[in-house]
């Protein structure tokens, strides 16, 4: 009962794009006799090796990281951009600090593609 409920839970690793955890699981479970698990276990090992969990949708953020995120960005003084409303938790922006108070921040505008460079000179 136990080897079935893991079973399943490598189809729904391998489902949610969690190739390594799911090779990691079968490699414990599979029965290496049998060639159609051989089969599947090089295939697993093949998308673990390449790709992870990289795929794998990322874990929803916490309402207190939510709110830590706003705050640094009202930290940091961004603008509001009309089609990028949150730059900071798409990953859009990459922060420098090049000596002084100058912030720079480079982005890629979601609407138009063009990168742009906004400065903070505080």
């Amino acid at each position: 009962e136990d080897k079935q409920a893991k079973e399943v839970l490598v189809d729904v690793y391998d489902l949610l794009d969690f190739k390594k955890d799911a090779y990691e699981l079968f490699c414990q479970i599979g029965n290496r006799s049998d060639k159609k698990t051989l089969k599947r276990l090089g295939t697993l090992k093949d998308y673990a090796e390449n790709w992870g969990n990289h795929y794998a949708l990322p874990k929803p953020k916490t309402p207190e990281k939510k709110r830590k995120e706003k705050e640094r960005q009202a930290q940091l003084g961004l603008p509001t951009f009309r089609y990028h409303p949150n730059p900071l938790e798409t990953g859009a922006f990459e922060e420098s600090a090049d000596g002084g108070h100058l912030q720079c921040y480079l982005f890629q505008c979601l609407h138009c593609g063009k990168h742009l460079v906004w400065m903070d000179f505080d």
